[in-house]
Order: C-alpha cells, then sequence, then structure tokens
C-alpha cells in the first residue's frame, strides 16, 4: 500500500532508518505543502521514502499515517464540488489519500486535529479520488469498499490540504 503508507526496511540485524519525510521539500510537510493550480492535470514523479507521524482521523477504525506522503494544498475560488483522480504509473500501486479542511486553520494543526472530509484507505490498487459516482466520504481499510469517495461540496475561500 502507498501514501501515504509505510516501509521499514531490515538488513541484516540493522535497521535503516528512513530520513523524516519534512526533510523532503516541498511537500514533505503540511506546512511546505505544495499549491495545486492547474484544473488540468498535475504529474507527481517521485514519491519519497520517509517517514512521518500518525494523523487525526475519524470516520475510519485504521490509523493514518504520512510516511511516503506528498502534501499538496488547494484553495477554492467558487462555490461548488470538487473532485480528483490518482492515477498510479503501475495499474497495481495501491494510493491512499486523506483530505482534510484547513479553512481558517494553520497548517500544522492537521497534525494534532481531526480535519479530515475524505478518507480512502481501500488497498485495492489502480486509480482511486473523488469522483461523481463516488457515495461516501470515507472509504477504510478493513472494508471492501469502493475506491472512490464523492466530490466533496466546497464553498468559496475554502482551503484543502493533503
Amino acid at each position: 500500500m502507498r501514501f501515504f503508507c509505510f516501509l521499514l526496511l531490515l538488513c541484516s540485524f540493522s535497521v535503516n532508518a528512513q530520513q523524516p519525510c519534512s526533510d523532503f521539500t516541498p511537500g514533505g510537510s503540511a506546512q511546505s505543502s505544495i499549491s495545486l493550480c492547474a484544473a488540468s492535470g498535475f504529474s507527481q514523479t517521485n514519491l519519497p521514502d520517509c517517514t512521518g507521524p500518525f494523523l487525526p482521523i475519524g470516520g475510519c477504525p485504521d490509523p493514518v499515517t504520512s510516511n511516503k506522503s506528498i502534501w499538496y494544498k488547494i484553495h477554492c475560488y467558487s462555490a461548488g464540488t470538487f473532485g480528483f483522480l490518482i492515477t498510479p504509473k503501475n495499474a497495481g500501486d495501491d494510493f491512499d489519500f486523506q483530505v482534510m479542511n484547513i479553512t481558517n486553520k494553520q497548517a500544522s494543526d492537521v497534525y494534532t486535529m481531526n480535519l479530515t472530509v475524505s478518507l480512502n484507505q481501500v488497498s485495492s490498487g489502480g486509480s482511486t479520488g473523488c469522483i461523481g459516482t463516488g457515495t461516501k466520504d470515507y472509504n477504510c481499510a478493513s472494508s471492501s469498499s469502493s475506491p472512490y469517495n464523492k466530490l466533496l461540496n466546497v464553498l468559496a475561500g475554502s482551503r484543502f490540504m493533503r
């Protein structure tokens, strides 16, 4: 599972420690998140092999780690619905996502407050995201739910992260 997932490497009685995700900039932490401005598409070519803290969530029993994560932020300039599609280059790769509403919050609040508005941990591999045919805000790892969440309702001036 990727995301947004973790990996511990053991090599003959020794542990190869990963770097903290905050060491990868930009996008290595909530505070250094990458602003997304493209409506047509965006490609992330590298996913850092790094460690990050667990994030507070509601709606799913399974914890969410920020290991191997890239952070993005989005500012909504008009009201409506917001969606996205994550399509891995390798169709078997599993990407999870968590979207947080940080309107009137500091980016670092994601580490201490449950700001989650959409979460998908389904480990089916292939594409995932928030799309028009999605029916739920939360699809947890322990369920056989859909890899797609419903579109997010947004207000002008809203700010989202992940």
